[in-house]
């Protein structure tokens, strides 16, 4: 069973007999004092560090990370969205255009030559804007389809590279709080030993007097 600091510090020893050699009284019991201490202060510690390696997790400069990752996902959104209603408003000017048709011939012309011309006119006109409003509409889609594409990659990739990073700081935390942990347990246990192997050197010492 290990020996515990309430152990140590409850030990007591027999006197050695009248006129019979043994250890000083105060400086038994200051050394047992001082094993005491440091046996609490030791068991405290690996406590706090067991307790850090429960509660370990992403630090703050993590959460920022992800925090600028979450409102670039929100800003390419939006601008998606933004993009799309544009294309959309495109193209319900193009199906407008496309539905009103050449503009009527002039009430009176001159001569029917001129009325053809410009009616030819208008025509080509229109069927222009036509095709000029529907290239607009396309490229302003396809644009903003690219950039949204883009900027979600982007922020896809910068999520990936912080959780590897939060996950390789946390896993050497972890380690480094382990091994820590570890080392006190070590001291913990040779600080045991010497405090049994003290007890028990005192007891056979007191025996060994208390025989003559």
């Amino acid at each position: 069973m290990p020996l515990t600091p309430a152990d140590v510090h409850n030990i007591t020893f027999r006197k050695a007999a009248l006129g019979k050699r043994g250890y000083d009284a105060d400086e038994v019991d200051a050394l047992r004092e001082e094993v005491t201490q440091e046996m609490i202060r030791l068991l405290e510690e690996r406590e706090s560090l067991e307790e850090q390696v429960r509660r370990a997790g992403p630090d703050d400069e993590t959460g920022k990370d992800l925090s600028v990752v979450s409102d670039e996902l929100n800003r390419a959104l939006r601008a998606r969205e933004k993009a799309e209603r544009e294309a959309d408003a495109l193209q319900r000017r193009l199906e407008q255009a496309r539905r009103a048709g050449p503009p009527p011939a002039p009430a009176q012309a001159p001569a029917p030559e001129v009325n053809e011309q410009v009616l030819a006119m208008a025509q080509h006109t229109a069927e222009q804007h036509v095709l000029d409003a529907d290239q607009e509409s396309g490229q302003v889609l396809a644009d903003a389809r690219e950039q949204s594409e883009r900027l979600v990659q982007q922020a896809r990739s910068t999520a990936l590279d912080i959780e590897q990073d939060a996950l390789r700081r946390d896993g050497e935390a972890v380690m480094q709080l382990n091994d820590r942990r570890s080392a006190l347990q070590h001291e913990i246990a040779e600080l045991t030993e010497f405090a049994e192997h003290y007890r028990a050197g005192l007891a056979d010492d007191v025996r060994h007097h208390g025989e003559f």
